[in-house]
């Protein structure tokens, strides 16, 4: 994992002159509760879909899935560079116990001004409905690469 994240550091450094984008798709990774690849696709200037594909690492490991529809909103932190987003979204967990739910997720994007990457931290409140009710937290800083 460190050799890919190196490697997206390394190309926005390669490409120098580029803007970050509010356009466009990115790739990324995802580093929290729970780890794995994450994907985001802007529909317009200001909505997005968001998936990811993760496995936690915790004691009853998981596969998760999510996907999510994003509502940025540049009027929130009063920061160029940053950007507050809130959304929508479903979970689906794989595991010994398997779970799917709602999710709704709160960030803050970091665009970079002279590369086509985004950060983001994000805290995802989570009520799983089947196979019954339950509520948990998702948690993670992650980074992608627009292309």
């Amino acid at each position: 994992m460190r050799r890919f994240i190196s490697a997206i550091i390394l190309s926005a450094f390669l490409l120098g002159t580029l803007a970050a984008q509010t356009t466009g798709k990115g790739v990324g990774v995802i580093i929290g509760e729970p780890t794995g690849i994450s994907l985001k696709v802007w529909q317009t200037a200001t909505t997005a879909i968001d998936g990811g594909l993760a496995w936690s690492f915790g004691s009853n490991s998981k596969l998760h899935f999510h996907a999510d529809y994003l509502i940025h909103n540049k009027n929130v932190l009063k920061e160029p560079n940053y950007i507050f987003y809130y959304g929508p979204g479903v979970r689906l967990r794989m595991g010994d116990d398997d779970r799917l739910g709602v999710r709704g997720v709160l960030g803050v994007n970091y665009f970079f001004q002279s590369a086509p990457l985004d950060m983001f931290l994000e805290i995802v409140p989570i009520l799983d409905l089947l196979p019954g009710t339950y509520l948990s937290f998702n948690a993670g800083v992650g980074l992608r690469y627009f292309f």
